[in-house]
């Protein structure tokens, strides 16, 4: 035993020494490096373990990077990177424990809190710090929040920030609607550690950030305005104005709370990596708030306010972690309108380049990465969105990202369990209830469709995410009459679905012909929206052998690059024709599925008129 142990690392011997403590919610054993919270078990790296272990020997005081370096690396020369990964993964793990944030002190080093309150939660978000409770009862106070550096380092390090919510004026809408906002924001179950304190009105003099709301009636428009007040010099921090039709108060009082809500888990981001002056905070809480609400038609807006930030502060990976998703749908857009990509796709790589310095465990990073692999490489994108899983199992961007890759090789069941994972990591997210909603109708779950649309139209109203989400459902399975009303806020410019639609109200010849006449424009144009308008308007219309027509005539690398098509509902038709597999091995779809023995879902039905695995036996032949 003693020759063995003279090989053990001194690193481990050292773990070995120290008995095991607990540490907010999480129960620690050095020894065996694994750490327990609540039911859940995982084991950590040494390295983090010890940058835990020496913050924790320092509760409340500063500790160096230098300091960091020489007692958890043995003064060997270790970049930023390495030292950013470990506080990443120890900050992953007071998010999910609470009880205790580790805090960066800008241009010194790293600061351990303890909150005192043991609780065992979830993931600590932007997502899930603000929203199960909005629909609970009770008023709880003990919430942390901040604005900018100076206005924290006022607070001392051992008292929360106060969150003060007050009617803006003497109105019996202003008073009602704050008093909605107090009891909807008190009920967050998911900070039990105490993150920030919420106060009302009067108890609020010292508080340090205020939320000011106020309602009134306009003819046919209930509307609220809401605005966030640094507390100690009055200053505008972030402001919205909310407008839905009359008597729809209950909406508009769940919306206001869900983006205050929203708004809060901003500046806890901003707030743990440093904060921000009030300049670049104002800009980060309005694009960081706007970010799940707006269309991915339209990312230009959230990329230059992410821009502007991260060209005063680079370290500041919120930032990042916005800007990068963004530019990856601006390369996409480029190459699905079949437009010139190469300069968005420059930028996203250079951008990538800083990002990587910033914090290469940003999982953003790899998102990005996806998009610029080539159509048809799904085992290599499934491998990385694989490996982000298992480093970022909480972070909903790779479980949407997921669900689209799944849907990619016809794996619609389990893209629609991503789809689900995703929205329930990200209940704020209007983008995300949006992403939902089409994966559940694109796989052929119309009804389940319908409910979580039912549901987002009293959580969302009147955002960019949910009208691109009714358009998509109605357009091809709810009532072409509202899809039709929503045409002058959709991006048609070709009026590819004025056609379609007319032609779903009323199957004449002269729709038909004129549904006939746009596909036949698509097949010039050769863009993949294009592509995808033209082959399910043809499946759905019955129109089987035009489908095979036209794909015969498209690029492969196009068909592969919008593959997910082939697998909706009105594509079923296409898929029972054996040809579907000669075009399945054209676009690489035949080789995935033997090489990974992982088929499609349609494989499975029992009115297949042909066995999946034998038609790719015999195309191998």
């Amino acid at each position: 035993m003693d020759a063995l142990r003279s090989h053990v690392h001194p690193a481990v011997e050292r773990f070995r020494q120290e008995p095991p403590f607990r540490i907010g919610g999480a129960a620690i054993d050095p020894e065996t490096r694994e750490i327990t919270i609540g039911e859940s078990r995982e084991r950590i790296q040494p390295q983090p373990l010890r940058v835990l272990m020496l913050l924790r020997q320092h509760q409340g005081h500063l500790v160096t990077r230098d300091e960091i370096i020489e007692k958890c690396w043995d003064r060997r020369i270790v970049g930023d990177d390495v030292i950013n990964r470990s506080i990443l993964i120890l900050r992953r793990i007071s998010n999910r424990a609470g009880g205790f944030q580790i805090e960066t002190i800008p241009k010194a080093g790293y600061r351990l809190i303890e909150d005192g309150a043991i609780a065992s939660r979830r993931r600590f978000s932007i997502r899930w710090v603000v929203f199960g409770m909005l629909v609970a009862g009770a008023v709880a106070l003990g919430l942390t929040i901040a604005a900018g550096p100076a206005a924290w380092r006022s607070f001392g390090v051992n008292r929360l920030p106060l969150v003060a919510i007050e009617p803006a004026d003497a109105s019996l809408e202003a008073r009602s609607l704050s008093r909605d906002l107090l009891v909807k924001l008190g009920t967050l179950s998911d900070v039990g550690s105490g993150r920030w304190g919420l106060v009302e009105g009067a108890a609020g003099q010292r508080a340090d950030f205020v939320f000011r709301a106020t309602g009134s009636r306009d003819g046919g428009e209930t509307r609220a305005d809401l605005m966030l007040l640094n507390g100690k010099d009055g200053t505008l921090l972030w402001a919205r104005e909310f407008k839905l039709a009359a008597g729809r108060e209950s909406d508009i009082r769940q919306y206001v709370s869900l983006t205050a809500g929203r708004v809060l888990g901003c500046m806890l981001e901003a707030r743990q990596e440093g904060g921000l002056r009030s300049d670049l905070l104002r800009l980060f809480l309005n694009g960081c708030a706007a970010s799940a609400e707006t269309s991915d038609e339209d990312p230009a807006k959230i990329i230059g306010t992410m821009r502007t930030i991260v060209a005063q502060r680079p370290d500041f990976a919120p930032a990042w972690a916005l800007l990068l998703p963004r530019e990856a749908d601006l390369y996409n857009n480029a190459v699905v309108d079949n437009r010139d990509a190469s300069q968005a796709r420059a930028e996203l790589v250079r951008d990538l380049v800083q990002a990587r310095a910033v914090d290469r465990t940003l999982p953003e990073i790899g998102l990005a990465e996806l998009e610029l692999l080539p159509p048809g490489a799904y085992g290599r994108a499934l491998d990385l969105i694989a490996a982000l899983k298992a480093a970022h199992p909480d972070e909903p961007g790779i479980w949407a990202e997921d669900a689209s890759l799944l849907a990619s090789i016809g794996r619609m069941s389990e893209s629609i369990v991503s789809a689900r994972a995703a929205a329930k990591l990200d209940p704020l997210s209007p983008a995300r209830s949006r992403q939902l909603i089409q994966t559940l109708a694109w796989g052929g779950s119309i009804d389940a469709a319908r409910l979580a649309l039912n549901q987002a139209e009293k959580m969302w109203p009147e955002t960019d995410a949910l009208r691109d989400a009714q358009f998509a459902y109605h357009l091809r399975y709810g009532d072409p009459r509202i899809a039709q009303a929503l045409m002058t806020e959709i991006k048609d410019a070709e009026g590819r679905s004025d056609a379609y639609l007319r032609a779903r109200v009323d199957p004449s010849p002269a729709n038909l012909e004129r549904l006939i006449e746009k596909i036949r424009e698509c097949r010039r144009r050769g863009d993949s929206a294009s592509f995808t308008y033209a082959v399910q308007a043809l499946g759905e219309f019955g129109m089987k052998d035009e489908v095979f027509r036209f794909l015969e005539s498209y690029p492969a690398d196009k068909i592969a690059a919008s593959s997910y098509v082939l697998f909706r509902p009105g594509m079923a038709d296409v898929r029972r024709d054996p040809r579907f597999m000669l075009l399945a091995k054209r676009i690489g779809l035949v080789h995935y599925w033997e090489s990974s023995g992982r088929w499609p879902d349609y494989c499975a039905e029992s009115s297949l008129p042909y066995d999946c695995a034998k038609e790719a036996a015999k195309l191998r032949a």
